[in-house]
């Protein structure tokens, strides 16, 4: 696999279903808590990172409300082939082009990686949502992981965001 150094084609992946049965696969879930709200993967616009043989590296799937965009996910399937990075850089473009002018991203209280990760690419830590996930669990869906990356508890939601 040639994946690694080689500029990903970014392309939109307009099937939402097929989105979220990736999701599904690889995340047992497709929801997303920004603000204390649920949304589903469908709700997102979705970009795919592709290597030169059309095989997917990373998917992002992100939106803009206003003045703000959401990056809602960014999922690497080919982790250390660059093709999250590509992803961010060109939702930061796009959102831009379409008038945001911040873009925020969003992640588990679990998730140590996306938060490093997040802020090696210039997102700055916002909000904590103390409980959000907790409350999602208990009004919508029962059965969303309780554990998480090592082990932890899946409690709450933490946004970065940064200015575009």
């Amino acid at each position: 696999m040639r994946t690694i150094g080689i500029q990903p084609a970014i392309r939109p992946m307009p099937d939402k279903d097929a989105v979220h049965q990736l999701l599904l696969r690889r995340w047992n879930d497709d929801c997303i808590i920004f603000g204390g709200r649920a949304y589903d993967s469908r709700d997102f616009q979705a970009h795919g990172a592709y290597d030169g043989e059309g095989m997917l590296l990373a998917l992002a799937l992100w939106l803009v409300r206003g003045k703000v965009a959401l990056l809602g996910a960014v999922d690497s399937v080919v982790p250390g082939a660059g093709a999250s990075s590509a992803l961010i850089a060109f939702v930061r473009r796009e959102a831009r082009a379409q008038g945001a002018t911040r873009l925020r991203a969003v992640t588990t209280n679990d998730n140590a990686a996306a938060l490093v990760y997040y802020q090696k690419q210039g997102f700055r830590l916002d909000t904590l949502f103390v409980g959000s996930v907790d409350a999602f669990r208990g009004r919508d869906n029962p059965n969303f992981r309780r554990v998480g990356f090592n082990g932890l508890p899946v409690r709450d939601t933490l946004e970065l965001e940064m200015e575009l």
